[in-house]
Order: structure tokens, then sequence, then C-alpha cells
């Protein structure tokens, strides 16, 4: 397959932008006066690897007025190797917005677009020393209930990776690149 380079691409104007912190917006989640348009949980995948463990690949969805918020998340037990957490948090605020274009042309507001990214993961014989379960059975009843106030517990627990891999922010917002 071949193809022909587009001189009109516009795929290098913007790029996520590394943070010091996180930029979502909570209190936008959070406000309770604004209606939830569209709320949804999606498991994209899961399996039991044999019975050695479990893996799941889920999309959590919420669309208000004001924001939509995207959750996604891959969650990894290897039985007697492993546990491991990746999430990966977008925060679409509409409230604030910025212009795509110059003044000559129609400027076209896009949503203001913050994403945090989380890695966890345990080695098994670590488990005891991070104050987690090293029993397989309280594992298997966590893995039932993924969204428990128990289990997000748990998830605290599980040790962040110490440095993400290059061009992984933990932090960062989509914006215009500097020309």
């Amino acid at each position: 397959t071949t193809s022909t380079p587009n001189n009109n691409n516009n795929s290098n104007l913007f790029a996520w932008h590394s943070l010091p912190t996180s930029g979502l917006n909570m209190s936008l989640l959070t406000d309770q006066s604004v209606p939830i348009l569209y709320f949804d949980d999606i498991t994209l995948m899961e399996d039991d690897l044999h019975d050695n463990g479990q893996v799941q690949y889920s999309i959590k969805i919420r669309v208000m007025p004001t924001c939509a918020f995207v959750l996604t998340r891959l969650w990894l037990r290897v039985d007697h190797v492993l546990v491991r957490c990746r999430e990966t948090r977008f925060l679409m605020d509409f409230t604030t917005t910025i212009a795509v274009g110059d003044s000559t042309t129609s400027a076209v507001p896009i949503p203001s677009i913050h994403r945090d990214v989380s890695w966890r993961e345990c080695a098994w014989e670590h488990l005891a020393q991070h104050h987690l379960p090293s029993d397989l059975r309280t594992w298997q009843l966590l893995d039932q209930g993924l969204d428990t106030p128990e289990w997000q517990g748990v998830l605290k627990r599980i040790p962040a990776v110490p440095q993400l891999p290059a061009g992984i922010h933990a932090h960062a917002k989509w914006g215009a690149n500097e020309q």
C-alpha cells in the first residue's frame, strides 16, 4: 500500500504537553447541580488467563453539559507473579475552550482536554510490604467488584511505577504546538 503525503496535514499542530500536577478539574464532575446526560461502563476485554489470574480492560464514560470524562483501566493479576493496574483519565472541559484558526478564518472552539496517567504494579512477593493481601482467595473476591470502595482502597496501596516510559506524561494537556 502506498500513500501520498498530504501537504495540508494539521496533525502536527497539537500535542500533549506535560504538566507538573493534574489539570483535571474534578469540581466539574462532582457538581450535582449539572445533570449527567450519558454514562456507560464498558468492559472491552476480560479473561481468566486459563485460571491463572484475571485481566480486564474497561472504559467508563460520563457526559455532562459542562464536561466529558473518560476512564480507561487495564487490570491484570497473574497469580503468584504480579498485580498491575494502568489507568488513563481524560477530562474534556467545555467551559474553557481554545480557538483553532486565526481572525481571518472562522475560529473553531475546542474544549480544554487534560489527561492523567497512572501505572501501578507490585510483584507478588512484595504485596505484604505494601499492606496488600497475598492470599489468592482475597484477590479473586476483589476481582468480582472492581469498583467497590474496598477495591479502590486496595488499588491505592499498589505502588506507582516510579517512572513512566519516555513520552508518557503523568499529567498532560492537549494543546497547540509552538510554531
